[in-house]
């Protein structure tokens, strides 16, 4: 067994090597892997993914601030948009992987 902190990010901004599985899906398949993830933090359904495919970047960011708010993870709204904007892809991953390590596959 793991063991978990639980207010810190479980995986870093570079951790998506961790799962191969988890860093295909985030190369080819981006913008699913950003809809699964506002589904996990209530922001799911047609506005939203219609926000992922127009505005990936924005809609990551906030993301990463809906999952840092639902699982208690010290940030800030600055830091998550930072992260988003300069590498959405990564911070894509984490959010990914962040659901998985705390049981919302």
């Amino acid at each position: 067994m793991v063991s978990m902190t639980q207010n810190e990010w479980q995986n870093s901004i570079f951790g998506c090597f961790a799962d191969p599985m988890v860093c295909l899906k985030g190369y080819f398949c981006a913008l699913c892997m950003a809809c699964d993830n506002g589904e996990k933090v209530g922001k799911g359904g047609m506005l939203n993914c219609l926000l992922v495919c127009c505005f990936p970047v924005c809609a990551i960011s906030m993301f990463r601030t809906a999952t840092r708010e639902k699982y208690g993870i010290d940030g800030s709204d600055a830091m998550d948009w930072a992260h988003g904007c300069i590498l959405p892809a990564c911070t894509n991953c984490q959010m990914a992987l962040e659901h998985k390590a705390r049981g919302g596959e």
